[in-house]
């Protein structure tokens, strides 16, 4: 997957990157996502320099296992609910405190 970031966001992940990288190594079953590249673009546009920021991320929807309930979590409460309860679409941080949610995880 690829998601775009910040330029704040960016330099946070430089900054970790490397404690990062020892976490997975010493955890490999560790849920937390798998960053597989931090990358900027510059170009030139109507004679300003842009850069777009962006990671490339493992698919963590991309399994074996049944997934029941899909949240999109920032942490953060400001608007975080979803409008529709369609199956399709990932619920937010006030959907998972409403529903009282606990983790449930597979020995």
């Amino acid at each position: 997957m690829l998601k775009t970031i910040s330029h704040n966001e960016f330099e946070h992940f430089k900054r970790i990157m490397k404690d990062y990288y020892r976490h997975l190594l010493a955890f490999p079953h560790t849920l937390i996502a798998r960053y597989l590249g931090l990358h900027k673009i510059s170009f030139n546009e109507d004679g300003k320099v842009r850069r777009i920021y962006f990671v490339v991320m493992s698919n963590v929807f991309n399994t074996n296992l049944d997934i029941h309930q899909r949240y999109d979590l920032k942490g953060s409460l400001y608007g975080r609910f979803t409008k529709t309860k369609d199956g399709a679409v990932a619920l937010k941080d006030l959907d998972w405190l409403n529903a009282k949610e606990e983790v449930r995880l597979k020995p």
